[in-house]
Order: structure tokens, then sequence, then C-alpha cells
């Protein structure tokens, strides 16, 4: 699942979490934003970002 599926499922996670009305529904909601993050912090450490610089030689302008 790519970051932004996770990032999503996250929100509804959090309104679950939100708007639970019993323990036992603050506790599933909990797990589930505890393994979608952990999901979250691999991708992370997985797929470091890269830094890329492009330079172009100059050259004269046509005209």
């Amino acid at each position: 699942m790519d970051e932004a599926r996770l990032i999503e499922e996250l929100r509804l996670i959090e309104a679950l979490l939100a708007g639970a009305t019993t323990d036992g529904e603050r506790v599933a909601a909990g797990e589930a934003r505890s393994r979608i993050e952990r999901r979250l912090e691999e991708q992370e450490r997985g797929d470091p970002a890269v830094e890329l610089r492009f330079a172009l030689p100059e050259a004269p302008c046509p005209g």
C-alpha cells in the first residue's frame, strides 16, 4: 500500500477513534492506528528521500 493510501486509512481510523462510544471500539481503533503508523515508519526507512540536482550547460539562445 502506498504512503498516500496509508495516510488516508490513518485519517479514517482517527475519525473512528474520535467517534468511538465503547471501550472496545476505542481499543480496536487504537490498535489499527498503531499498525498503520508502524507501516508508515517502515516505508520511511525503506524509501529514504532522494535529492536530485540537475545542471544544464549554458548554450546560446537561438535567434
